[in-house]
């Protein structure tokens, strides 16, 4: 892998993850990003107001909505070595 090949990321005292992401990796981590507020937007909306819980159809929606944000997390973790 060459320089060129690689985006490397300044460690702070809490970073415990890779000091080394990929081009690709990097690529990914701004998709996901770009993601992650539209997604946990629709999961907010889902829910509603302060009213009722959901149910049904507004419930399922929430679920896939909640999942794709665990995704997202769980992947960023995994790509910034900071995975469970």
């Amino acid at each position: 892998m060459g320089e060129e090949d690689t985006v490397r990321i300044r460690g702070g005292r809490l970073w415990s993850g890779k000091a080394v992401v990929t081009a690709d990796e990097a690529a990914e981590l701004r998709q996901l990003y770009d993601e992650l507020p539209d997604v946990s937007t629709g999961a907010a909306e889902a829910l509603g107001g302060a009213g009722a819980v959901p149910t049904g159809m507004a419930l399922q929606r929430f679920l896939e909505f909640n999942g794709r944000v665990v995704e997202i997390v769980a992947r960023i973790k995994d790509i910034l070595g900071q995975g469970t």
